[in-house]
């Protein structure tokens, strides 16, 4: 019983909206860098690498979404990353 009431004392801390040792790098910039200066929409505790993959993952699930209303044919996949590597090429 004592060793189920000290692990529900971590989820309390989770649940309070206290940072934990657990929680994600770009977690814990965001929260930071909102603390120290909720007027910047650029959040200056984030460094490049965080904002490149937070970009990428909020790009990831926006795709997901598209790609769940209708499945593409091929013909468009390909024109898409085509059009995604000229992107990055240039």
């Amino acid at each position: 019983m004592l060793r189920h009431a000290a692990e529900m004392a971590a989820f309390a801390a989770v649940r309070a909206g206290e940072l934990t040792v657990m929680t994600h790098r770009l977690v814990t910039a965001y929260r930071e860098g909102r603390k120290a200066y909720p007027q910047r929409i650029a959040n200056p505790y984030a460094g490049i690498g965080d904002r490149t993959v937070a970009r990428m993952w909020r790009m990831g699930w926006r795709r997901a979404a598209d790609d769940s209303r209708g499945i593409p044919s091929e013909r468009e996949r390909i024109e898409r990353l085509a059009a995604e590597i000229d992107d990055l090429l240039e």
